[in-house]
């Protein structure tokens, strides 16, 4: 019987094996959860947006931006919406992977957000707002392919400024053929 230093194959031991095995194992669960993302349900998503019209509305800027246009838009970026430092400094770019780990926690991705929201812990509830979010959106960017997890950081550094809400901007008109990244995305 071979121990578990002797190769199964030449320069591959088991635990070699092992570790591989773990490591795809985790990078499927990985792409199968961004998969997922496409199997919201807007009818449910739309449901669970009511919580949100305490502060946000699609067409208009309330306390909150507004939300027409967010996909690939840059966070902080909507004309004449007062955001915090930390949010106009995040250089977020508006996905369905930056929204969703933005809505787990607000405040854990961009400390210094005046976003007061504690977040949205069901994922299956988050899938469904962002497919509610997309169906809202004039037009809308394709769904990126899985991509590998990605270390999560601040945006900015803890105890940062915040601005005063203001109303009444203008939403801007989505760039035709914008991308989340790494290409520049279009303002408002």
């Amino acid at each position: 019987m071979p121990s578990r230093a002797t190769p199964v194959l030449p320069g591959i031991t088991m635990t070699m094996r092992v570790v591989a095995a773990c490591a795809l194992a985790a990078a499927l669960m990985l792409s199968a959860a961004s998969w997922a993302r496409a199997d919201g349900d807007p009818a449910k998503g739309e449901q669970i947006y009511h919580r949100c019209q305490g502060c946000h509305s699609i067409d208009r800027n309330r306390v909150g931006p507004m939300h027409k246009g967010l996909f690939g838009r840059t966070a902080g970026s909507v004309p004449g919406f007062s955001y915090s430092d930390a949010m106009k400094n995040s250089r977020i770019v508006w996905s369905e992977q930056t929204l969703d780990q933005f809505l787990q926690g607000p405040r854990k991705m961009v400390p210094g957000t005046k976003m007061t929201y504690a977040g949205l812990r069901s994922e299956q509830q988050r899938i469904d707002l962002l497919a509610f979010l997309r169906a809202q959106s004039d037009n809308p960017l394709p769904i990126p392919p899985p991509q590998p997890a990605k270390a999560a950081g601040p945006a900015n550094a803890p105890g940062s400024t915040t601005g005063a809400e203001t109303k009444g901007a203008t939403p801007a008109t989505p760039a035709k053929g914008a991308t989340p990244s790494p290409a520049p995305a279009k303002k408002g």
